[in-house]
């Protein structure tokens, strides 16, 4: 476009007429009109693709988190599998094995197994099998703190003498404590594998050493553990009085440590003559085959 020269409307390029005025023109006679400014330029903007970005992030996060609680609800509904606890009589189990890995290890150490109890000419009673036993069990701290040239209930040595041993203690026997605060054992040794002063050795269990107990439960007449006198023959019977050996409750027989280290659970309508080739290490006697226990009685 240009303007005319005469009312400075504006006329095409090609125009000689004026269609405002009437006039005529020639087309260099016209004005040419100003040409229209460039469009503004936009300062950049650079916060534009970092929101686009965090944006982005954010919405990926949202999806993530969502998928995540859909999976947390849908397994949260899936029922699963309860697992029971170890029953009373499978800890015990436990712990009497423990006691015989422990008789074995000192056994490998010392060649003999520890005296049943310890006493001088004048029948001070000093310390216990259990007593000795202790370092082998995991209770090494406790050993060290024994005063072993005092007997086991002098006043230095009731701190040590009041820790409770968990293999020594049945979870289902609720005592733990005599009234003076010595920790009680709820095991007994085998009188005749364990004699006062002089530790036996394996190769002198002649009749076998899965053929001999040689520590059992008892359920009465409980003894602190650091009490040498801790023993009792087992051919005296079960569930005969607060010397014998017996279970709580009497549950259909008593759990019993073999030489070997397996358990045993002996029936207490066991035979007499049984009971007491089992006791014996070097009796003879022909004992029968009886399996190492796997189930609780009933």
């Amino acid at each position: 476009m240009k303007t005319c020269p005469n009312c400075t409307a504006a006329v095409p390029e090609l125009a000689s007429f004026c269609a405002s005025c009437g006039s005529e023109f020639h087309g260099a006679d016209a004005v040419p009109l100003e040409s229209a400014p460039p469009p503004p330029v936009l300062p950049p903007r650079p916060w534009l693709w970092v929101a686009g970005i965090g944006a982005f992030f954010v919405l990926l996060v949202g999806c993530f988190v969502s998928i995540q609680t859909i999976l947390i609800y849908r397994q949260a509904a899936i029922p699963r599998p309860t697992v029971a606890a170890p029953s009373n009589f499978t800890l015990n189990e436990r712990n009497f094995k423990q006691i015989g890995v422990a008789l074995h290890n000192y056994h490998d150490v010392f060649s003999v197994m520890p005296a049943g109890g310890i006493f001088d000419e004048q029948g001070t009673e000093f310390h216990s099998w259990q007593t000795a036993l202790l370092p082998f069990l995991g209770y090494g701290e406790t050993y060290e703190t024994v005063f072993f040239e005092l007997p086991w209930n002098a006043q230095e040595n009731q701190w040590p003498m009041g820790e409770g041993i968990r293999q020594y203690l049945n979870p289902a026997i609720p005592q733990t404590h005599t009234g003076s605060g010595y920790a009680l054992s709820h095991v007994a040794g085998n009188s005749q594998v364990f004699p006062d002063n002089k530790g036996l050795a394996f190769k002198e269990i002649v009749d076998g050493t899965s053929n001999t107990l040689i520590a059992g439960e008892v359920v009465d007449g409980f003894a602190p553990w650091g009490y040498p006198r801790n023993v009792r023959d087992p051919a005296d019977g079960l569930h005969g009085d607060s010397r014998t050996f017996g279970s709580l409750g009497k549950k259909g027989g008593v759990m019993f440590l073999k030489a070997d280290g397996s358990t045993v659970f002996v029936n207490n309508d066991v035979d007499p003559s049984v009971l007491k080739a089992l006791s014996t290490p070097a009796g003879g006697e022909e004992t029968p085959e009886m399996p190492s226990m796997r189930n609780p009685p009933p």
